[in-house]
Parts: structure tokens; C-alpha cells; sequence
């Protein structure tokens, strides 16, 4: 068997060897590279469930903390990033939100509403009369600055 392996061998060109080798040698990347991407989905799938399953057992004061840690390297990055790079994220931002809203379903809208006026509520149930008036003069404020910037002088 070695002999007829050599035989085959010796009467193969060089240039066919090359050939050959180079269609396994692909043949064994790609293989090689799908396997790699499945398992890069996999790990990634493995991790996104390790860090629910961590964020679900965190108690409230180290979920505070994440959130502090989160924020503040948000707002460090966004420090660093140029006029320029602010308002390209702005505009993505903003686009992806017209976007999402355009496609919702008139009770998505109704229950986003909802959901978005709780806090302001539950904030003003808990303020006391001051606090309510200091609120409407700030409002009452910014709306005639908005009215004096929009009309003409």
C-alpha cells in the first residue's frame, strides 16, 4: 500500500500537489471558520443567559451599583465623543425611535403612554405645594422662552 501511496505520488506533478493542497487546505479553513462562527454564537448565547441568570440574583443595592457603574462610563464615553460623533448618535437615536413608534400598534402606544406617566405621577403625589409651584414656574418658564425663540421680534 505505501508503494502504490509512492507511486501515485511520483507521477503526480508538483503543480498538481500544489493544487490539491490548496483546494483541502480551504476546504479545512472554511470548515474551520463556520465552526468557529457556531461557536462564537453558542458562547454568546451561553453568556447572554449566564448574565440574566446574574442580574436575576443580584440584590437591589448591587443592581443600584450596576446601574451607577453603567451609567457613569456611559456618560464618560459620551464625554470624550466630538460635536460631530453627538449628533450622528443623536440623529440614529432619534431615527430608530420615530421608527419603532411608526410601527406600533395603537394599544402599544396607549400602554407606552401609560407606563411613561407613572413615574411623573407617583413623583408629584410624594411633592409638597412648594415643590408643585417651583415645577409649574420652571415650566411656565421654559414655555415662554420657547415661544419668545420661536416668534419673530
Amino acid at each position: 500500500m505505501a508503494s502504490s501511496s509512492a507511486a501515485r505520488l511520483s507521477t503526480e506533478s508538483a503543480a498538481a500537489r500544489t493544487e490539491r493542497l490548496a483546494s483541502t487546505a480551504s476546504t479545512m479553513s472554511a470548515r474551520r471558520a463556520r465552526l468557529s462562527v457556531e461557536e462564537r454564537s453558542l458562547q454568546n448565547s451561553q453568556d447572554a443567559v449566564c448574565v440574566a441568570r446574574l442580574r436575576a440574583s443580584q440584590s437591589p443595592a448591587q443592581k443600584t451599583l450596576r446601574r451607577l457603574r453603567d451609567a457613569t462610563s456611559k456618560a464618560c464615553s459620551r464625554g470624550l465623543e466630538s460635536p460631530e460623533q453627538r449628533t450622528s448618535r443623536r440623529c440614529r437615536n432619534t431615527r430608530a425611535t420615530a421608527a419603532s413608534r411608526a410601527s406600533e400598534q395603537p394599544q402599544e402606544t396607549a400602554h407606552r403612554l401609560f407606563r411613561n406617566a407613572l413615574p411623573t405621577a407617583s413623583v408629584t403625589a410624594v411633592e409638597s405645594p412648594a415643590q408643585t409651584t417651583v415645577h409649574r414656574v420652571r415650566n411656565a418658564r421654559s414655555t415662554a422662552s420657547a415661544r419668545d425663540l420661536e416668534s419673530p421680534a
